[in-house]
C-alpha cells in the first residue's frame, strides 16, 4: 500500500501537482478515508509528504537527494487560499523580488489581515505579519514563481511596510539602502493610494529615506500630500542613521529617538 501511495505521489508531482486537500484525496488516490489517513501518516513520518495545515498536504520533490518541499513562492497561494486569508508576500521577501539585497537566511515574509502563526516547512521558515486594513488591490501584483502565482506587494507598499514593521527589520542604514535599490521600481502614481491606510508618521519616515536615497520625485510628491498634516515624530527605535542631513530632518519633522 505504501509503495503504491508513494508512486501516486511521484506521479502527481511529475504532473505539476504541488498541493492537495483532504477533500480531494479520495479522488486523487482512489482510497477510503481511513486508508488515506494511514498511508499519509506514514508518508509524513518519512517526509515523503508534508502537512503545513490541517487538511492541506504538500508533495515534496522526489528527485535525487533529500526530499524537500517546493519553494514557498510556489505554494503560498494555495496555503493562504486554504486558510481563507487575504494576503500578500511583503517586507524583505518582496524587497528581494524588487531587486533589493536582503540579509541571507531571511524568512519568507507574508502579510495578512488574519492572525496566523509562523511555521516551518522542510528547511523554509514562513513568518506572518498582521495588518488589520489591507491595502488597495492596485498596490498588489500577481507574480509568477517557478510554477504558480503569488500576490506580491508593490515596491512602494514594500517600502511602507519596511518602516511600518521597523521593529522586525534591521538597521535604518539597511532600510535606506534597500529603498534606494527599489526606488526605480516605485510608481509615483501610487502615492495617493497610501493616504487612506498609512499613518502620516510612516509617510514622514518614508519621504525622509527616499530623500536620502535620491528619489526626489517620490519624496516631493509625498511631501506635497502630507503638507500640513505632519507632526514632529521620531525616526524610530533603531536610532539615527549615520548619514542624516539636518535640512531633511526639518523638512520631515523627524528627530532621533
Amino acid at each position: 500500500m505504501s509503495e503504491r501511495f508513494n508512486q501516486r505521489l511521484r506521479a502527481l508531482r511529475s504532473g505539476g501537482c504541488l498541493t492537495f486537500t483532504l477533500a480531494e484525496a479520495q479522488n486523487l488516490f482512489g482510497m477510503t478515508s481511513s486508508a488515506f489517513a494511514d498511508a499519509s501518516q506514514m508518508a509524513i513520518r518519512r517526509q515523503a509528504l508534508f502537512k503545513p495545515r490541517q487538511g492541506l498536504y504538500v508533495i515534496p520533490s522526489h528527485r535525487d537527494g533529500p526530499l524537500r518541499a517546493p519553494p514557498m513562492q510556489d505554494i503560498i497561494d494555495d496555503i493562504m487560499t486554504h486558510d481563507r486569508a487575504p494576503y500578500y508576500v511583503g517586507l524583505l521577501s518582496a524587497a528581494k523580488a524588487h531587486g533589493a539585497r536582503v540579509p541571507a537566511g531571511t524568512p519568507f515574509q507574508v502579510v495578512s489581515s488574519k492572525i496566523l502563526r509562523s511555521f516551518r516547512l522542510s528547511a523554509q521558515h514562513v513568518e506572518f505579519f498582521h495588518r488589520k486594513n489591507m491595502p488597495p488591490l492596485d498596490m498588489l501584483q500577481r507574480r509568477r514563481g517557478d510554477v504558480a502565482q503569488l500576490r506580491l506587494s508593490s515596491a512602494l507598499l514594500t517600502a511602507v511596510d519596511l518602516l511600518r514593521y521597523r521593529r522586525h527589520m534591521a538597521s535604518h542604514d539597511l532600510v535606506r539602502t534597500m529603498l534606494g535599490e527599489m526606488a526605480g521600481c516605485m510608481d509615483v502614481a501610487e502615492v495617493p493610494l497610501l493616504l487612506g491606510f498609512t499613518p502620516v508618521s510612516v509617510l514622514q519616515r518614508l519621504g525622509y529615506f527616499l530623500d536620502l536615497a535620491g528619489a526626489k520625485q517620490l519624496a516631493d510628491t509625498i511631501a506635497e500630500r502630507i503638507d500640513g498634516a505632519s507632526r514632529p515624530t521620531g525616526l524610530g527605535p533603531v536610532g539615527h542613521t549615520s548619514k542624516a542631513k539636518p535640512a531633511l530632518e526639518r523638512r520631515w519633522q523627524l528627530f532621533s529617538q
